[in-house]
């Protein structure tokens, strides 16, 4: 089914909207990640600082982690003292603590972390005045610390990038704890509606923050929005010395304004890599790590796929797919797994799982067409047929789709969601690149550079050879191509021309990173 997205203004060339209205002592700053400029709304406003109040347990959490002073498991004891909140009269785990915004367990936190660890992770995070001079417990609330609404979104920037001095899981515990209901935003008060006017499946995480010193009162929202595939960091504040300042302020202006950024609306896919594709852009994926690998020197044991891996998967904003490889041994269950783990309510965008199963020639095409429809059914958004020998079976692959009924995505069916695979992984089938490329009807017509290295003999140069004349023949016939790619060869994949980008092992990340800066993203 088509869905409608938001196209932010900031992403509108020549797009003449007007600038939402913004008063005295307020400001919007938002950008996109993974390149562009930010737009700010409130002139002057969005470089004055302000204590950043209880957006600062973000930072916090972070150095907490990282310092070792709390884990994602800790659990600290609640005093039994009456609290300013309801929400904080009870034992708190970091999550929970984000969520309500307990003050008292990020005190308790700050006076374990100590001052000069403080001062030390608020330089290298380069965050606001980065210093303070009084109480370690209490500078953040207290106007020892400031922060500018600009100086925020920097920071989110480089935490949503991992280009913070801090391990990737400690980021990751952090965007978890942000995560909020959809239509809802959480603090200590409670649950209250954040009407975002964006697509449905559209993911925020949200951190509040509210205080006063002498006289000057201050309201936040930061955080981080996805929706479409892409992924865009902000910061709202309201300030004012001559009203009261309600606990939603900053959220409501946020509603406003983002709710005013869209000028236009265009089609779009549950599955934003074929957008992506429809636009000319690489979409970057990983495949899925064997949960099972057994002991480095011994033999390969039955792979293993759960749905707490793919949940793990489904949090990178890195990925824009999953590339689950049951070739070897087809396992419906990990399917299952793997589809639902990916469609967790904490992930970083809808990422579109690819299923490879075995070849047509191993157990027959009987059983390959009923696999196709199996991984259909059970939450796979496209299948790869490897290994395709002839023109007669790339035919018959594409007949399992039809049979499946599936609405395949091609050049032909634009509306399509589904993604049809065809791998040529032989000399002889690749030398029919150009009869199989015109039979139309699928999505992907790839070429397996190891597969088809070893059956060349190990000719490295002559899989490249073929590898580039199946690419050619994708490209005339409008097919998206997916290859294997490296940190040291992405760039010069994305340059080539390939569509999909399938990155494996520990360099993975990096090598998207990489990718994704080549393709401009």
């Amino acid at each position: 089914m088509l869905t409608l997205v938001l196209v932010l203004a900031l992403e509108s060339a020549g797009a003449a909207v007007p600038p939402p209205a913004i008063a005295r002592g307020e400001c919007v700053v938002i950008a996109p990640l993974g390149g562009g400029g930010e737009t700010a709304f409130g002139g002057e406003e969005c470089d004055r600082r302000t204590l950043p109040a209880s957006t600062f347990k973000i930072p916090h959490a972070l150095i907490a982690l990282d310092t070792g002073v709390v884990t994602d498991q800790t659990v600290l004891t609640w005093d039994g003292r009456k609290k300013d909140f309801p929400a904080w009269e009870r034992d708190h785990t970091l999550d929970s603590a984000i969520k309500s915004s307990v003050v008292w367990f990020f005190q308790e936190a700050a006076r374990s972390i100590g001052r000069e660890r403080e001062l030390r992770h608020l330089r290298a995070f380069a965050y606001g005045s980065q210093t303070f001079e009084r109480e370690v417990d209490s500078f953040w609330l207290n106007g020892d610390l400031t922060i500018s609404p600009r100086e925020q979104v920097a920071f989110l920037k480089r935490m949503y990038a991992y280009d913070l001095p801090i391990d990737k899981r400690h980021v990751d515990t952090v965007k978890a704890a942000m995560t909020m209901p959809p239509g809802k935003i959480v603090n200590a008060s409670g649950a209250h509606e954040f009407l975002l006017q964006w697509p449905a499946g559209t993911v925020a995480r949200l951190k509040t923050g509210n205080g006063g010193v002498s006289g000057e009162r201050a309201s936040w929202v930061v955080g981080e929005l996805e929706s479409g595939g892409r992924a865009y960091v902000f910061a709202s504040r309201v300030r004012s010395s001559t009203r009261t300042l309600e606990t939603t302020e900053a959220a409501d202006l946020a509603v406003r304004v983002l709710n005013t950024l869209a000028p236009q609306t265009r089609t779009t896919h549950a599955n934003a890599i074929i957008d992506l594709w429809a636009q000319g852009r690489a979409a970057f994926g990983v495949y899925a790590p064997n949960e099972n690998p057994g002991p480095r020197g011994q033999g390969p044991r039955p792979a293993v796929y759960t749905r707490e891996g793919g949940e793990a998967m489904a949090m990178n904003p890195l990925y824009d797919f999953v590339f689950l490889n049951l070739e070897g041994r087809y396992d419906a269950a990990a399917v299952k797994a793997m589809a639902e783990g990916l469609r967790s309510r904490r992930a970083a965008g809808r990422k579109t799982l690819i299923v490879r199963i075995p070849p047509i020639d191993t157990d027959g095409a009987a059983l390959a067409k009923a696999r196709v429809k199996e991984v259909l059914d059970l939450g796979g958004d496209g299948v790869t047929i490897p290994h395709v020998q002839n023109i007669e079976q790339a035919k018959a692959a594409i007949g399992f789709f039809r049979d499946a009924k599936a609405n395949v995505w091609s050049p032909s069916n634009p509306g399509g969601e589904t993604i049809a695979m065809l791998m040529l992984e032989d000399p002889a089938a690749v030398a029919q690149a150009k009869e199989i490329a015109d039979l139309g009807g699928y999505s992907i017509l790839a070429c397996g550079i190891g597969s088809l290295a070893q059956a060349l003999g190990r000719d490295r140069a002559g899989a490249e050879a073929g590898t580039q004349k199946v690419l050619a023949e994708a490209k005339r016939a409008k097919l998206a191509d997916m290859l294997t790619a490296n940190p040291q060869d992405v760039a010069q994949r994305v340059k080539e021309g390939f569509l999909a980008l399938l990155m494996q092992g520990p360099t993975a990340d990096e090598a998207i990173r990489v990718g994704r800066a080549a393709a401009g993203r």
